[in-house]
């Protein structure tokens, strides 16, 4: 078995053979990408005729292979994909998305931490261990979300500070990503939906857990970059009044945070749990902290109730 050098030389060099034959005058690009909690190897095509440059990451690739997908399948499968966003992003107006952008533009949360790199190249703004910052919605549908990071150069073109383009995003992430606030059980329900159970079954699966609901998940209505639901402090201190107590807020992930009364643990305990979990089972791109943070009711305030060191 090939180890990641030698599967990343040989993707490049056979990369071309597996790409439709308009596109074979073309040549294979490998690039750097810093992703939130990462920085990955991306492969894609560029034609000096158009600014459309769709990439697929290598390391994801890898892990196919890994996991016993033969090479032609791999390359078959990448260039499907890149062959078929770059025709889409043909019809892309890049130009028409920055004209507009003040009205698309959010905000989202990752570590800070873990994300040195990636936040000297954006403008930002800390939140207790958390760092917010800025993209522009492009589109989201069925296949997720598309967005172009706002970096420090395309805030320039933008013309926006950085105290601007959070007035912007607490706008517009708001309406764009209108925020969530559901019991355990709801959240349960729709999980079981989409696996195909009946209305029956899960009926009586959820009649045999506590009927009072004693855990919320705050995320948004996509359940994409749903822990920035956080910074809209309105909707915690909602909830502390309705379950009349302060809050444990556990962050299970970048799209959803999990909450409970302050009464209901220690938070220490709380946070290794937390930690566990994002090692066993939150993949590294979707990591929030290992923190858990504390709402106070009365004097509406978020700290960190924690000081778990954030190794992933």
């Amino acid at each position: 078995m090939m180890n990641y050098e030698q599967f990343k030389k040989t993707v490049k060099e056979n990369f071309m053979n597996y790409m439709p034959d308009k596109f074979k005058d073309m040549e294979p690009l490998i690039s750097q990408v810093e992703k939130v909690n990462s920085t990955l190897d991306a492969i894609g095509v560029k034609d000096d005729n158009t600014s459309a440059f769709p990439t697929i990451y290598i390391n994801d690739m890898y892990k196919d292979y890994q996991n016993g997908a033969d090479l032609e399948t791999i390359l078959t499968a990448a260039c499907d994909v890149i062959a078929r966003a770059y025709n889409e992003a043909l019809g892309i107006n890049v130009s028409d998305i920055l004209a507009n952008a003040s009205d698309n533009i959010f905000f989202m949360l990752i570590n800070t931490e873990q994300n040195q790199s990636l936040l000297n190249s954006m403008p930002h703004r800390p939140f207790r261990d958390l760092t917010i910052i800025y993209k522009i919605m492009v589109k989201i549908d069925k296949n997720g979300l598309q967005a172009i990071p706002i970096t420090k150069g395309l805030a320039t073109e933008l013309k926006m500070t950085e105290e601007q383009l959070f007035e912007c995003a607490k706008n517009n992430t708001r309406r764009l990503f209108p925020p969530t606030v559901k019991t355990i059980n709801d959240a349960m329900r729709k999980v079981f939906l989409s696996m195909g159970m009946t209305e029956d079954f899960i009926n009586k699966v959820l009649d045999r857990m506590s009927p009072e609901p004693n855990m919320w998940i705050i995320s948004n209505a996509s359940c994409i970059n749903g822990a920035s639901s956080i910074l809209y402090e309105n909707e915690l201190h909602e909830l502390a009044e309705k379950m009349e107590s302060n809050l444990y807020i556990l962050p299970s992930s970048i799209h959803e945070v999990v909450v409970i009364s302050a009464e209901m643990g220690n938070p220490e305990d709380l946070a290794l749990m937390v930690a566990k979990i994002n090692v066993s089972e939150v993949p590294l791109e979707d990591r929030l902290s290992n923190q858990v943070y504390h709402y106070d009711r009365n004097l509406r305030i978020l700290t960190i109730a924690t000081d778990t060191p954030n190794t992933w």
